[in-house]
């Protein structure tokens, strides 16, 4: 449903910031007040790591984009029809984020996988999510320029929802995961936890370093589930 007099980007991050003052809100955002006020008058489009940081407070990134679905990502339940609401479909759509034209304008491709896969391997769509490789660490597993679905995993502090796995759960298991390094930095790394309960951080390209660390400072933000790559 779309949500009534909000019928622009502008108009919706307006709304998300409330009373809060510019400068305060563009600090916690990461961005420069000016850059807020385009954002707000519509003359610049957010880009990426902003719709990051407002999923980082809770809030629905396609809703502040398109105007659909729920406010408030904890509201965010999946639709089991298709893109025009068809019940009877038979796939799950998943909103992959691309950055288009010299403007590195911000779309939404909707690419569809079958609903009775996603459900056996236990899968919650709403935490789909897609990533593009940039580099070659992960070859030959994962060639650089491949798109992985990513099983993304979310946490509560205090009054906000956080992206990644909380220090307080438990380690998913052995498997391929996106981490997240200093600077907002996501990368496509091999998990292996040993008895001790350290975590291996494999790249299985060999010509990068691998690396082992303690369990709970791996900031995992999500499980590998799927990619496709040229062959």
């Amino acid at each position: 449903m779309r949500t009534k007099n909000l019928d622009s980007i502008g108009a919706r991050i307006a709304y998300v910031r409330g009373s809060e003052s510019r400068p305060c809100f563009s600090g916690k955002m990461g961005i420069h007040k000016n850059t807020l006020v385009n954002y707000e008058n519509n003359d610049r489009k957010p880009d990426s790591d902003f719709y990051l940081k407002l999923m980082d407070l809770g809030y629905n990134p396609n809703w502040v984009l398109t105007g659909e679905g729920p406010m408030m990502l904890e509201d965010l339940h999946w639709r089991e029809g298709g893109p025009d609401g068809d019940d009877e479909d038979e796939f799950v759509y998943v909103d992959r984020w691309v950055m288009k034209g010299e403007e590195r304008e911000l779309t939404i491709q909707k690419i569809a996988f079958r609903k009775d896969w996603v459900r056996k391997k236990g899968l919650q769509p709403w935490r789909l999510s897609f990533f593009d490789v940039r580099d070659d660490s992960m070859e030959p597993t994962i060639r650089k320029g491949a798109l992985l679905l990513i099983h993304t995993y979310w946490h509560k502090e205090e009054t906000e929802y956080k992206i990644g796995l909380s220090s307080e759960e438990p380690f998913p298991g052995d498997g391929i995961y996106i981490i997240e390094l200093p600077g907002d930095r996501m990368i496509t790394r091999r998990l292996q936890q040993h008895t001790n309960g350290s975590i291996s951080i494999i790249a299985d390209n060999k010509t990068w370093d691998s690396q082992f660390i303690e369990k709970n400072h791996v900031p995992i933000i999500g499980k590998v589930i799927w990619y496709g790559q040229e062959a």
